[in-house]
């Protein structure tokens, strides 16, 4: 009998995903796939060198291979909530699938992701020019995912009219990490798993961070010294010696333009999701 996982963190990305993944995975009667961001079920995701997602059923299922009694089993593949195509295919092999989304200002949102390109060195233009090109000759699918993958109401909008809100938990990225301990208590109990931490050692994943310079940049792209590096390191190692030699947590600022660009492309969407959602945002820009 296949494992199928029965729940999913779904997106969005730069939005505390990653975190959210690193506490679930300790926790008693849950299982994470040891592999993060499989995207086995949206088959838009784009494939390059820096993203490998998985299309085989069989090596996707041996993610799963060693759950034993875990009552939650997930995955967490931030595709899933950019690409269209990812809540019917969910749908059609577990449609009793529970899904646990985390939304960040989209605005906030939007400029982390573009830094991340910059850390990667995929990005060489500015964050302006790049919205400009995008904004311009915006095709969801095929344009660079920055913007498109902040424009939540469409998205929660696919979710909802395939597998209800019974089925759909939302969680606000600004509120998460205010109070990280209940959110994840929430999370248990969405899962219909009977424990609640009591202890919990708040820390942030995935954190952004840039490379001190040129040399620094080229060391952590090419792929034959990571190839090089995982072989003779253990994970621990190759942190702490990315984190301390190679990498400044110095983080640039978006700009008043650029912030103001972003405002109008995400206003509408923003209006729409508070409306789906039936609350108001902690995202002062869109309070006005």
């Amino acid at each position: 009998m296949d494992n199928w996982p029965n729940f999913f963190i779904i997106g969005a990305p730069r939005s505390g995903t990653t975190s959210l993944y690193e506490y679930l995975k300790d926790i008693p009667g849950v299982y994470l796939s040891p592999v993060k961001e499989p995207q086995y079920f949206a088959p838009n995701f784009p494939k390059n060198d820096y993203l490998k997602p998985i299309r085989d059923k069989k090596k996707y299922l041996a993610l799963f291979e060693n759950v034993k009694d875990k009552k939650a089993i997930g995955e967490a593949s931030t595709g899933y909530l950019w690409d269209p195509d990812s809540p019917r295919k969910i749908y059609e092999t577990i449609p009793k699938a529970r899904l646990i989304v985390i939304l960040r200002n989209p605005i906030n949102r939007a400029f982390s992701h573009y830094l991340t390109g910059v850390r990667s060195n995929y990005e060489k233009q500015s964050f302006y020019d790049a919205l400009e090109k995008i904004i311009t000759n915006f095709e969801p699918l095929t344009s660079k995912r920055y913007l498109h993958a902040g424009l939540y109401a469409k998205q929660i909008k696919r979710y909802l009219d395939i597998f209800g809100r019974k089925q759909f938990k939302i969680i606000i990225f600004e509120e998460f990490i205010k109070d990280s301990k209940g959110t994840i208590n929430e999370v248990l109990k969405f899962l219909n798993l009977n424990y609640q931490i009591t202890e919990f050692n708040s820390s942030i994943h995935n954190a952004y961070k840039l490379p001190r310079g040129k040399i620094e940049s080229v060391l952590l792209n090419n792929e034959l010294i990571r190839q090089i590096s995982q072989k003779i390191f253990s994970k621990n190692v190759r942190a702490k010696l990315r984190d301390k030699i190679l990498l400044t947590e110095e983080k640039p600022r978006i700009s008043k333009r650029e912030n103001e660009i972003l405002y109008k492309f995400y206003s509408d969407d923003v209006s729409e999701l508070k409306k789906i959602l039936g609350r108001k945002l902690p995202w002062p820009t869109f309070n006005g």
